[in-house]
């Protein structure tokens, strides 16, 4: 169970974007625009020369965006996780008390006490 409403608001938008395969959409585009940079990076190493360096280069960055495009849904939900977690730690370490209520009480105890 989500923590904080953004957890739960977040979830719910993944979820109905999933559905709908919009995400599939958007990778099959960011696909296209990665074979188009690798072909423009291709014909930049041409006219430099035969720059293998920057042919190499090419090549490394086109397959590690490719391996984040092929696990892209796993990979957001696991790093979206690992703050969640993150966040839910800190909220319970807290107390599970609501911060800005807390500071707002102890405000409120020193004003009683200092009046």
């Amino acid at each position: 169970m989500p923590s904080f409403y953004f957890e739960q608001l977040l979830e719910t938008g993944l979820n109905g974007i999933d559905q709908q395969g919009i995400t599939a959409a958007v990778l099959e585009i960011a696909g296209v625009i990665l074979i188009l940079s690798l072909l423009w990076a291709v014909y930049e190493a041409y006219t430099s020369g035969g720059d293998v360096r920057l042919l190499g280069v090419a090549a490394v960055k086109y397959l590690v965006l490719g391996l984040v495009f092929l696990n892209y849904q796993s990979a957001f939900r696991a790093v979206n996780g690992m703050f969640n977690g993150v966040a839910d730690g800190i909220y319970n370490l807290s107390g599970g008390l609501d911060v800005i209520q807390h500071w707002n009480n102890s405000v409120s105890q020193i004003w009683q006490f200092q009046c």
